[in-house]
């Protein structure tokens, strides 16, 4: 099965004390990546939000600079996460 967007930026197949934490860690964190990314994919297909207005390009432009991030700072801290866990 291919890997998700979070499961590739967290590199979740890369455990090599195969930690039971550091899976946990890294899925959740995966988790969280994947559903912010859902939020960008939904802006761009114009279903973000069906009650309101159709959302400017500076919004649409906002929140994906928002969502990025968001996805980063998840990715620094399963990083920092996994070195406390792997110490």
């Amino acid at each position: 099965m291919e890997k998700t967007y979070g499961e590739k930026l967290v590199r979740s197949g890369f455990n090599p004390s195969d930690s039971i934490l550091v899976k946990v860690l890294k899925e959740t964190a995966a988790n969280f990546i994947d559903q912010v990314q859902t939020i960008v994919d939904s802006a761009d297909a114009g279903d973000f939000n069906a009650d309101a207005e159709e959302m400017s390009a500076e919004e649409l432009q906002r929140l994906k600079r928002w969502a990025a991030l968001a996805i980063t700072n998840m990715e620094t801290a399963c990083m920092y996460a996994v070195k406390a866990a792997t110490i």
